[in-house]
């Protein structure tokens, strides 16, 4: 998933999606409707949720090189991954202390 900002002297808008052809070319819409004559005032923030596959990253890098290409300033980051929650391979608990063993 994708979380973009576009920000413009006409205004921002905040877009979170999948990353799909579909919705990148939904956001490069919204975009180009809020791009003034001059493109370099119009900026796009994207970050990209972890995990995410190869595909979708180079998709989101080819689209950005295309905004950039046209004028349109642009900032890509990706999310800090998951933490790891107990009972899914970690055993220490929720304060980092190892669980403690029950009495018997």
């Amino acid at each position: 998933m994708f979380h973009a900002r576009i920000v413009s002297p006409r205004g921002s808008l905040y877009v979170a999606a999948e990353v799909t052809l579909y919705d990148l070319e939904n956001l490069r819409t919204h975009v180009y409707d809020l791009r003034t004559a001059v493109s370099t005032d119009t900026r796009v923030e994207l970050r990209i949720d972890r995990p995410s596959s190869t595909a979708a990253r180079h998709r989101l890098s080819s689209f950005l090189q295309q905004l950039e290409a046209e004028g349109v300033r642009t900032s890509f980051s990706s999310s800090p991954p998951p933490e790891s929650s107990p009972g899914r391979g970690d055993t220490a608990g929720s304060n980092g202390a190892a669980p403690r063993k029950s009495p018997r």
